[in-house]
């Protein structure tokens, strides 16, 4: 969707102009089942996050298919200052497991990344 490609190339001008429009979903599913808050994530855009988590149409208790939630992205691509946003914004689930039964705690752990380890635990 349009809001998927603002939310993974980084277009700050033209997201904003997307969330502003009362009927975008914010938490409509890409054919992985990833929604651009995940993108943003991926990416790690904090200012891209930070829109997606002042609107209150944000769903984050949606997991986001085979990957897991937000969390695990920000884990899987070591982004921490994403995974610090969203763990000090408490709506995401710490222990939420992806496909293979790992929480973000598991891949931080995985991929020997000490700083995004600390903050899990």
């Amino acid at each position: 969707t349009p809001l998927h490609a603002a939310a993974d190339f980084g277009g700050e001008q033209l997201l904003k102009i997307l969330i502003a429009h009362p009927k975008i979903d914010l938490n409509v599913r890409d054919n992985l089942g990833q929604t651009p808050l995940f993108f943003a994530v991926r990416l790690g855009d904090c200012r891209l996050i930070r829109f997606f988590l002042e609107d209150n149409r944000l769903d984050p208790s949606q997991h986001q298919g085979a990957l897991g939630n937000p969390l695990h992205a920000a884990a899987e691509s070591g982004r921490f200052p994403a995974l610090r946003l969203l763990l000090e914004d408490g709506r995401f689930e710490v222990n939420a497991t992806d496909q293979d039964g790992d929480t973000p705690l598991h891949i931080a752990i995985q991929k020997g990344d000490r700083e995004d380890l600390v903050l899990l635990l």
